[in-house]
């Protein structure tokens, strides 16, 4: 097999050449230089087993001794010792003599990325399963790391509502807090998060989804108890409603479901379509009796506080992913499906196409709490800000990095901008800095 799956450059980056004699695989996902020695390369294939060079590139040979075929999509190399650590799906391998022979898999799942310590080859980090755990004993054994935001996939942003230094995190690896804006960030939980919420009324009372299970807080998420009695599978995301004590929402089995006070949790899909699967619901910040839901089987709306939902999707084309509320007027709707962003102005009733920047997707809308014709369209690579409802569009994605683009949570001051998503842990944007910071 032939194949052009690694080039060299030796005039910066000026010209290329194929550098793939002795690889017989057609794609690479990874290379590592040996910092001790440039002319050794080690390359990973997507699959296959690694390949070494010796010689900057001109011949490659296969690592076979201790090896299975994999998607090698990462490799590190530390110098002292001289210690080279390698990634497949379900583990790390390590070699401790140049590639000679390996020991592992050690057991991770959905292994993507791997750092080790150039100095101190005891010290490994791994993302696994979309969190970084580590290892302090040369990947004998992982742990979750607690320093800091130990998270790449970002499940659900939450801040306070009355205090918008303090906000949490939903991540594969638990539950972090921040009380500084994000600046740093603590371990409350160790265990599959998928949700977060902080009560509007109640700073120290939390909500969350915790490997399925629906969990609350009455001390800022020291301890955790059972929430979700009435709710018949696992929830998928917490909606507070921000007027009256006590009342939230979620969705479980495709469906919402209701919560007032001590009763239980009861479902709310009258008038909806069979078999739905909602994907959102929204709740106007004014009036809390009004409710929109939406997913494969477009917008419904509710005027009772979800006792009874009729359609509100006319003119939408494509799977609604998402619904954002004017808080300065509670007809003025924004919406995103598949990309393309939608507005209403009669609450719902008609919807047509709402444009952004020209070449932009429309990942995530969302308006400014602060000011009045203020929105923030998220995408996969970009976040920007209108200051005239849509008409005019310019970027704050200086310092941000990518694959944030799942979640985008506007603080109440509108002073700070938070985002994640399944690949760029929390990235924070304070108006009186000049460029974004990835936690």
């Amino acid at each position: 097999m032939t194949s052009a799956t690694v080039f060299k450059s030796i005039d910066g980056a000026a010209h290329w050449t194929a550098a793939n004699s002795g690889i017989t695989v057609s794609a690479i996902a990874s290379l590592a230089i040996d910092p001790t020695n440039v002319a050794t390369l080690y390359a990973g294939p997507l699959p296959g087993r690694p390949f070494k060079s010796t010689n900057g590139g001109a011949s490659w040979s296969e690592l076979t001794n201790g090896l299975d075929i994999g998607n090698y999509r990462s490799i590190a190399i530390s110098s002292s010792p001289p210690t080279i650590v390698a990634t497949v799906d379900s583990g790390v391998y390590k070699s401790t003599n140049g590639g000679l022979s390996w020991s592992g898999p050690s057991p991770l799942d959905a292994v993507r990325a791997i750092a080790i310590d150039p100095l101190n080859a005891s010290k490994i980090l791994v993302v696994s399963n979309g969190t970084i755990v580590r290892s302090v004993n040369g990947g004998s054994s992982f742990s979750p790391s607690a320093f800091g935001l130990a998270a790449a996939n970002t499940q659900s942003i939450a801040v306070d509502p009355r205090n918008d230094s303090i906000l949490y995190a939903a991540c594969p690896a638990g539950i972090f807090k921040s009380i500084d804006h994000g600046d740093h960030w603590a371990l409350l939980t160790a265990a599959l998060a998928q949700w977060v919420a902080v009560d509007p009324f109640h700073s120290e009372t939390v909500y969350s989804i915790l490997s399925g299970a629906f969990l609350r807080s009455v001390d800022g998420g020291a301890t955790w108890e059972e929430f979700g009695n009435g709710i018949p599978v696992a929830a998928r995301f917490i909606t507070l409603d921000p007027l009256t004590p006590g009342t939230l929402y979620t969705v479980s089995a495709g469906v919402p479901f209701k919560k007032i006070d001590a009763l239980p949790w009861t479902m709310k899909n009258a008038g909806l379509p069979v078999n739905v699967s909602a994907s959102f619901l929204a709740i106007d910040p004014h009036n809390p009796a009004v409710l929109y839901t939406g997913g494969s089987f477009g917008i419904y709306k509710s005027t009772n506080g979800g006792d009874t939902w009729t359609s509100a999707g006319s003119g939408l084309i494509g799977t609604p992913a998402g619904i954002s509320i004017d808080p300065f007027n509670s007809n003025h709707l924004l919406e995103w499906s598949n990309s393309s962003g939608f507005e209403s102005i009669d609450g719902g009733a008609s919807w047509t196409p709402f444009a952004t920047t020209a070449g932009r997707q429309a990942i995530l809308l969302a308006f400014d709490p602060s000011t009045n014709g203020r929105i923030y369209n998220s995408s996969s690579d970009a976040v920007e800000r209108s200051n005239d409802g849509g008409k005019t569009w310019f970027s704050l994605s200086t310092g941000l990095g990518r694959s944030h683009g799942n979640f985008f949570v506007i603080s109440p001051s509108g002073n700070s901008l938070f985002a994640g998503g399944t690949g760029g842990g929390v990235w924070v944007f304070h108006s009186s800095r000049s460029r974004a910071v990835g936690r």
